[in-house]
């Protein structure tokens, strides 16, 4: 038996009441709030949920009547939630009507749009997915508001939005079912802070009647109205079990945290799972290899089940410590009871970091396809070659397994080294095929183990480090491509929310979306001038939203973590060859910004010895609303010593960025290039 609370059961007859400015109380059994920044609006509040509204040369005007909460809960710890409601609604101009709310940790403003006046929110952004639902279809959007009004005050925030195709004005709003399509996708809801319908207005007019409004919490939350959860297309649907799957292409996922990362899937709790639909595992797999990351103390498992969380178990693998979040460790289990087409969940007792995974045929010491046969660069004996060959090469040249099979010399040499590996590299990337080098095996014996190369660690040669400071366009806004995350062990990051070092592989900050910034390509660009045994460190300190007073000495937040970040690099043996900097679209036409900037550069140096290292400073989006910024930025080469100013001349903004102020995916590698490229003109490389 469940309970349902319903709230407007019974008629209220309470009073109307009418407020024309900025207002928060109680009515009716519900909380409301008016609020505006500027213009005319009246709201009558009425019986129970009802209200109407009107407005007229207004900025931004929001009307509601919903429940509040106290931020101690998540939505399912409340109950499954769905809203009733009735309105004649008539919009004249940019207006929309919807079930609105927040929650905190994380900041999240939520909408589910029900109906819009002449403009269809959020505008042009990229769809992640439908979800049919209530008799109608809604597209799944993700925003950033940065620096903007919330309840928390002006902060930076996510908006989540699920926007109906067919509009309508009356209905049931499985509220819950949209919380729970938009954490299958990654976007985490936290402690539940409101409900509510709203009607909001901006730089419009109009008016609007809500007869009803009753918000229903409790009851059975298993699909009551049929809902389905429709994906936006991944390459993990109806793959091969035998090809790499990449774990962010789920089609769905259970639990409140779980979300993309960049590199794969993290914040995985017990009792989460992934939903990985029509998987052909052909006539049978025997073994299971998955990249996988543990930063706790005690092992995690992965049960392997077909058809359902508690479906049948064909494996189960073990993650015990990798000593760190971001040091990822191919692992392997075989596996029975796997053939045909299945739906494939990876069901997890605690957490765990997954980048990718597959499946394979027959006996792990021999090439399924020909025992006789050696095909170069398969050094997991799989019978392909794809990114988890590559990621056990990288563990291997960084001492992490100790040896490799026969496959592993692919330049068939008698070695095993980085040229083997950059081969491989040239594989992957279409410039070489391998099955064209490979063939029978030289000697009788299947397998070759090689002792390894020394792994070429900073204190073998130079350690180059360098620090990436700024806000949102350092720590990057475009999503990052595959050929973005090709790790080279030669560059090094020191992690963003756990100091520890590994090869650096984006997200390198905590960034919207599994985003690429422009230090990515700068490592990557620059490493090529670098001596064989040299190394490059990056230290990300970019943080997205933020003001230049945040990162100062005096007054600043993140000073001293900054400091202590770079102190860690120095530790470790490396040298800070310069700073790349980007910032100014939170200080935007600021006169003072270009002092505090150069107080900043000036007190890093001092306080961590780096005399006067180059100081490269990247200008704003040209066609953004920041782009007059760019005069302030060009400032400053007169006043820091040995700085210079990095050009966004030619770069694009991003479409899906409706603020007009982040460089699109191009544009961002770019950017790293330039910065690269001046670096080593400065630096004599």
């Amino acid at each position: 038996m469940s309970l349902t609370l319903l709230l407007s059961l019974l008629p209220l007859n309470v009073q109307a009441k009418t407020v024309t400015s900025n207002e928060t109380g109680t009515h009716g059994g519900y909380n409301y709030e008016y609020w505006k920044d500027s213009g005319n609006g009246t709201m009558v509040l009425k019986d129970g949920g009802a209200f109407s509204c009107e407005w007229n040369n207004i900025n931004n005007i929001l009307f509601r009547k919903g429940l509040k909460f106290d931020e101690t809960k998540t939505h399912q710890q409340i109950g499954y939630m769905t809203l009733t409601y009735s309105c004649d609604y008539q919009p004249n101009g940019n207006s929309y009507l919807a079930v609105y709310g927040w929650t905190s940790d994380p900041l999240v403003e939520y909408y589910v749009i029900e109906s819009w006046g002449t403009w269809k929110p959020p505008g042009n952004v990229q769809s992640k997915g439908t979800i049919t639902v209530d008799g109608g279809v809604y597209d799944i959007f993700e925003t950033t508001r940065y620096n903007q009004p919330s309840i928390k005050g002006n902060a930076t925030f996510q908006q989540y939005w699920s926007v109906r195709q067919q509009k309508r004005t009356s209905g049931t709003v499985s509220v819950t079912e949209h919380f729970k399509a938009w954490e299958a996708k990654g976007m985490k809801m936290g402690k539940f802070y409101e409900i509510s319908l709203v009607v909001e207005g901006y730089q419009s007019s109009g008016k609007a009647d809500v007869t009803m409004m009753s918000i229903n919490i409790g009851g059975n939350s298993a699909n009551p109205t049929g809902t389905t959860v429709v994906p936006t297309p991944a390459s993990g649907s109806g793959k091969s079990a035998f090809s790499t799957i990449e774990a962010e292409d789920f089609d769905n996922a259970y639990g409140s945290s779980i979300r993309s990362i960049g590199m794969g899937v993290g914040y995985i709790e017990n009792g989460n799972y992934l939903v990985y639909n029509n998987i052909n595992f052909g006539d049978g797999a025997s073994a299971f290899s998955a990249k996988v990351a543990n930063g706790n103390t005690t092992a995690t498992t992965i049960q392997l089940r077909l058809g359902s969380p508690s479906g049948t178990l064909i494996g189960s693998l073990s993650v015990p410590s990798t000593g760190g979040w971001n040091n990822y460790e191919e692992l392997s289990t075989t596996v029975s009871g796997a053939s045909g087409t299945k739906d494939l969940y990876l069901c997890f007792n605690g957490p765990v970091n997954i980048d990718c995974f597959s499946f394979a045929k027959g006996n792990s010491n021999t090439n399924p396809i020909n025992p006789g046969y050696i095909l170069l660069g398969d050094v997991d004996q799989n019978g392909t070659i794809n990114s988890l060959d590559y990621a056990k090469y990288k563990m291997y040249l960084l001492g992490m397994i100790s040896s490799l099979p026969e496959e592993g010399d692919i330049n068939r040499d008698g070695d095993m080294n980085s040229i083997d590996y950059a081969m491989l590299k040239q594989h992957l990337l279409g410039i070489i095929n391998l099955e064209e080098l490979s063939g029978p095996k030289t000697t009788p014996t299947p397998v070759v183990i090689v002792t390894p190369t020394p792994t070429k660690t900073p204190s073998e040669g130079t350690f180059h480090c360098f620090l990436l400071l700024g806000q949102s366009n350092m720590a990057g806004w475009a999503r990052a491509q595959d050929s973005d995350k090709i790790p080279n062990p030669r560059i090094l990051a020191l992690g963003y929310d756990n100091n520890q070092w590994g090869v650096a592989v984006p997200p390198l900050h905590e960034a919207f979306q599994g985003a690429i910034g422009p230090g990515d390509w700068f490592a990557k660009t620059i490493i090529e001038r670098l001596p064989e045994n040299d190394t490059i460190g990056l230290i990300p300190c970019a943080i997205s939203g933020e003001k230049i007073e945040t990162f100062m000495k005096n007054g600043g937040s993140k000073y001293n973590w900054i400091v202590s970040r770079a102190r860690m690099a120095q530790q470790r043996g490396g040298v800070i060859e310069g700073i790349l900097f980007h910032q100014g679209e939170s200080n935007n036409g600021q006169q003072d910004w270009p002092n505090k900037v150069s107080t900043l550069i000036s007190d890093l140096k001092k306080d961590l010895g780096l005399g006067d290292i180059p100081v490269l400073v990247g200008e704003l989006l040209y066609t953004g609303s920041c782009a007059g910024h760019n005069t302030l930025v060009n400032r400053l080469p007169s006043m820091i010593p040995n700085c210079y100013v990095i050009s966004a001349q030619g770069l694009s903004g991003d479409p899906a960025d409706f603020w007009g102020l982040h460089f699109n995916h191009d544009s961002t590698v770019e950017f790293g290039k330039r910065y690269a490229k001046k670096m080593i003109e400065v630096l004599g490389w």
